[in-house]
């Protein structure tokens, strides 16, 4: 039993509802799509790493819109056999014919709607796995810097210990030598037949002060390179190298004393003829 009126109108009805829910998914795409983490602009400074994480990301979902279509064209063609093979073989009533197609139809939707939901959580997961890659560059970009500036700044105090240090020993080495030409100076002059006891306990004081500041200055080197930290503070470094400073004074007013004490000692009888060569300055 044939019902061309009614399977006529059926059909039509039907290729336009499938045209249009055909449509659908396309919009939904492009509406996923745009979630989609995009590149920056033209001059941006994101590192290689990152835009390449991006393309990639794009490019995956460029493939997975790709695979949607081809799935809703299947769809689309399964539901135009089925319903080409209602309308063929149609021999029941036209509600058993309406049922068919109807049923025929749902099926498409449901398809559609399925393929529509496969496609929206994988561009989701590509979202998501995009997200995690860009996060874990910038922490390990953020690594980096942390770690560049924490070695430029282990260097500058480096160096500014360095310099501390070599400041020190300078000032050590220059106290050396003035006891060693003090002392020459006080054996010719005691040779000359002049008394220097009023002179020996001060010389002995003076080496011992010049002793204790070159400990302190070692002791202090050996502070000052267990604190080359990066948040080593500047009020700490000189904490550290106060005592030896404070030893180094000490020493140079102790020599000073000395030297007044030789100045006040007699003239020999016959006058040097090497001018000394102590600093008249400590």
């Amino acid at each position: 039993m044939k019902f061309p009126s009614i399977i006529t109108h059926t059909a039509v009805s039907a290729f336009v509802l499938s045209a249009a829910i055909a449509l659908l998914p396309v919009n939904a795409v492009s509406a996923e799509d745009a979630r989609v983490p995009r590149p920056p602009q033209a001059g941006s400074a994101e590192p290689r790493p990152a835009r390449e994480a991006r393309m990639d990301a794009r490019e995956d979902v460029r493939n997975i819109r790709e695979d949607a279509r081809e799935d809703r064209r299947d769809i689309l063609e399964d539901r135009r056999e089925g319903r080409a093979a209602i309308m063929q073989n149609a021999s029941g009533t036209k509600p058993e014919v309406r049922a068919l197609l109807k049923e025929n139809r749902e099926k498409g939707v449901e398809a559609f709607k399925e393929n529509a939901d496969a496609r929206k959580k994988a561009v989701e997961a590509r979202r998501k796995e995009l997200k995690a890659q860009l996060d874990k560059l910038k922490a390990d970009r953020k690594d980096e810097k942390a770690k560049k500036l924490d070695g430029d700044a282990k260097e500058r105090v480096e160096k500014k210990i360095s310099d501390i240090y070599k400041r020190l020993e300078e000032r050590v080495t220059k106290l050396t030598k003035v006891d060693t030409e003090l002392a020459s100076r006080i054996t010719k002059i005691a040779a000359a037949g002049i008394d220097t006891s009023a002179v020996t306990p001060l010389m002995t004081s003076a080496q011992a002060a010049l002793s204790k500041a070159k400990t302190d200055v070692e002791a202090t080197k050996t502070a000052l390179a267990a604190e080359t930290g990066t948040n080593t503070s500047k009020e700490t470094i000189r904490a550290l190298v106060k005592t030896a400073e404070d030893s180094i004074r000490a020493a140079g007013e102790s020599y000073k004393k000395v030297m007044d004490a030789v100045k006040a000692l007699p003239k020999p009888a016959r006058p040097e003829q090497a001018t000394s060569t102590v600093p008249q300055n400590i």
